[in-house]
């Protein structure tokens, strides 16, 4: 700061981070029109100005430390007050889909000064991008596109809401004057990692995070030069990450699947085999047969209603174990038998024991895996623009699509596989303008739209016709897919058992904020915000 007749003041280090208020108070001071005073400032002040309690994450670390599928979000649990979910790598959980077929929840598991999980805010270039169906973060941006990160814990201000207990503030990153533009990459696999805790096998899960980032002044030759006026920044991020799990099971043999069912384990005593193993089991009296639920026609098809325990038929010859002339006869029965894995042909993710599927004294015959494939698409993209001195504008639109197709022993493009697809499509838009009036009084507004498309579908290879159709089975209502059959076999794989649904969230958010500064007065008037959500669901 410079004024005729004054010495002039120069302050240094001065730190201003999302969600922060600085006040400065400078003097000139009379002197001749060579001195230069510099002030510089070091160390960390008390803030004396506002009631919140709150820390900035430097943005060094949300940048450059490897967090779990680079969420920004898990910077905030380096602040006191702040705990995840000790069950979830890095205490953040992914957008991404998990082997298991649980809910996708990131940011739900996160606490902020004792508050339950997933009642804090989360805002994002001041808007919230919590939604209304689920307390997750409708998106989550790396820590190479967000610039700060802030964490109110306590003494929060009049103008946040929506919270149960702290708010996390997040700001975007936006270009500059000169061209910088920076190529990631971070790979995990096994190979290299230790193994898990109480476990001997090494960790299964592939990861490649890639990152594609520029930023700088806006330039069209012969058309626009926006230096030192309009700037912009873009990130473009694709990932691939494959995870998969082993165990040992139990499939039908060759026999069983001919319809010879007479060492399959469900005919056999239980309490033998649970207590003394298959062997003695299978020498141990059957207690059981293959019966009739209903009556059928001469194709082996349902025609009835379901029989009573007491009226059943004994299906096969002999009545016990062998029912090979009745699926002959039943082609739907036929394409179920041709699609589970045998010794000769397992697929990609079963090993037999044996090139006869026997079973071993525990029942088992076989280590399967079960997995999840994920891809992720996501991108953003931010336009800056100053009119003037009075007058600047920014545009950010950012967009994650991601799908994660799991596999349970058969192939993901197999009709009978059981475990759904989760795919996530997330678009956010914020707007914000700023002007400045006078010196005295400023003023912001802003806008923010959210859209969260989450579908849970059956496996690819179900949907490529309508199987019950084509067999003579009732038609599936949405002309595909493939009918619930329940437990095949010996239970391991329980065909089509995934429950399809949608799920909408948009987020509709417009605010403004208003400072005046009038002698020793300030007056702010924060956050006049409207939000309008709707959330719908189907099934």
């Amino acid at each position: 700061m410079e004024q005729a007749g004054f010495q002039t003041e120069v302050l240094r280090g001065i730190v201003l981070g999302a969600a922060q208020d600085v006040s400065l108070s400078p003097t000139l001071k009379v002197g001749a029109a060579s001195d230069n005073v510099t002030v510089f400032s070091d160390g960390l002040q008390a803030t004396t100005t506002v009631s919140e309690v709150s820390l900035t994450v430097d943005h060094a670390i949300v940048q450059d430390l490897p967090y779990p599928e680079r969420s920004a979000l898990g910077a905030v649990l380096l602040v006191p007050g702040v705990t995840g979910d000790p069950s979830v790598p890095g205490g953040v959980s992914s957008e991404n889909a998990p082997i298991t077929t649980g809910p996708i929840t990131p940011g739900a598991s996160l606490s902020v000064g004792g508050a339950p999980p997933g009642t804090s805010s989360i805002l994002v270039d001041g808007s919230d991008i919590t939604q209304a169906s689920y307390a997750r973060a409708g998106i989550n941006l790396s820590g190479q596109i967000v610039q700060e990160t802030t964490v109110l814990t306590t003494g929060l201000s009049a103008k946040y809401g929506r919270t149960g207990g702290g708010v996390i503030v997040q700001a975007s990153k936006a270009g500059t004057s000169n061209y910088h533009g920076r190529v990631t990459w971070r790979h995990t696999d096994p190979f290299f990692n230790a193994f898990p805790v109480g476990s001997s096998a090494a960790n299964a899960q592939h990861e490649n995070f890639y990152g594609f980032f520029v930023g700088g002044p806006v330039r069209i030759p012969h058309i626009y030069d926006g230096r030192d006026k309009t700037f912009f920044f873009v990130g473009v991020e694709p990932a691939r990450m494959q995870n998969a799990l082993s165990f040992r099971g139990n499939f039908s043999t060759p026999d069983e699947l001919a319809g010879r069912m007479h060492n399959a384990l469900v005919l056999l005593n239980q309490t033998v085999l649970k207590n003394q193993g298959y062997a003695a089991a299978l020498a141990a009296p059957r207690i059981g047969g293959v019966y009739y639920t209903s009556t059928v026609d001469a194709n082996g098809f349902p025609n009835g209603a379901q029989n009573s325990a007491a009226s059943r038929q004994i299906v096969g010859p002999g009545g016990l174990d062998d029912i090979s002339p009745q699926l002959a006869k039943n082609p739907f029965a036929q394409y179920v038998m041709s699609q589970l894995p045998t010794p000769q042909n397992p697929g990609p993710y079963i090993k037999f024991d044996s090139p006869d599927g026997a079973y071993q004294n525990d029942g088992t015959n076989a280590v399967y895996r079960r997995g999840v494939t994920n891809v992720d698409n996501r991108w953003s993209v931010r336009v800056d623009h100053h009119f003037g001195n009075s007058d600047q504008i920014f545009v950010r639109y950012s967009e994650a699509p991601l799908s994660g197709p799991r596999y349970f022993a058969l192939a993901a493009s197999n009709p009978l596989n059981q475990v759904p697809t989760d795919v996530t499509a997330s678009h956010d838009l914020a707007v914000g303008y700023t002007h400045v009036f006078t010196p005295n009084v400023i003023a912001t507004g802003r806008y923010s739209f959210l859209r969260v498309n989450q579908k849970r579908t059956p496996p690819s290879g179900a949907l490529t016709q309508d199987f019950a159709a084509k067999y003579g089975l009732t038609p599936a209502t949405a002309g595909r897919g493939f009918p619930t059959l329940g437990a095949i076999g010996n239970g391991i794989l329980q065909i089509a058992a995934a429950n399809p649904y949608t799920d909408v969230d948009e987020n509709f958010i417009g605010g403004g904020d208003f400072s005046w500064i009038h002698g020793n007065h300030l007056f702010h008037l924060e956050d006049l915000s409207q939000r309008h959500s709707i959330t719908s669901c189907s099934l």
